[in-house]
């Protein structure tokens, strides 16, 4: 009796082994030499932070030096909108609802939400596949065509000092 267990489990064995020996999808990207100075991207996703689920979907709108993000779902408890300007990879006059932001968007999202997501990077991430911000994990797990380039889909972002994961899955990017 103990032989048949012993030869059904083998065979068991032996065709999941031949089932994850199937050939995988390499993910490719093309991605841009350098930021688009005009884009608008939108986007849905999660936050999981202490073990709390939070959906958002946003709009992001950037041409020239000047963005505008807004943010609507459960994160904002209602919609958010973030406004400022990009020089040299800073953000400067960062207004929040219309209303000027004294103090860091770190500073401002730590005490609002507990953590923090680098803004300024996003842009790097996404179009140029470059991380500029040691604490953050970026995965791509999925590309698209979009605007004639192959650029992330699906993108998770990890920060494991901040214990916070951050999925977000591009739905439209128009240059």
């Amino acid at each position: 009796m103990q032989v048949f267990y012993f030869l059904k489990f083998s065979l068991l064995c032996f065709f999941l082994f031949s089932c994850s020996t199937l050939e995988t999808k390499k993910i490719s990207f093309d991605f841009l030499k350098k930021i688009p100075n005009k884009y608008q991207l939108q986007a849905r996703g999660s936050v999981e932070f202490n073990d709390d689920y939070i959906n958002f979907s946003l709009n992001w709108i950037k041409e020239k030096n000047q963005f505008k993000i807004t943010l609507y779902g459960p994160l904002s408890l209602g919609n958010l909108e973030i406004t400022g300007f990009i020089f040299n990879n800073k953000i400067a006059n960062l207004k929040i609802d219309n209303k000027k932001l004294f103090g860091s968007f770190k500073t401002f999202m730590l005490a609002k939400y507990g953590w923090y997501l680098p803004l300024e990077s996003i842009p790097s991430w996404l179009f140029l596949g470059k991380i500029k911000d040691d604490n953050w994990q970026v995965n791509y797990l999925s590309s698209k065509l979009f605007a004639n380039h192959q650029l992330p889909k699906k993108i998770v972002l990890i920060n494991s000092k901040q214990k916070i994961k951050i999925t977000a899955l591009m739905k439209k990017i128009y240059f």
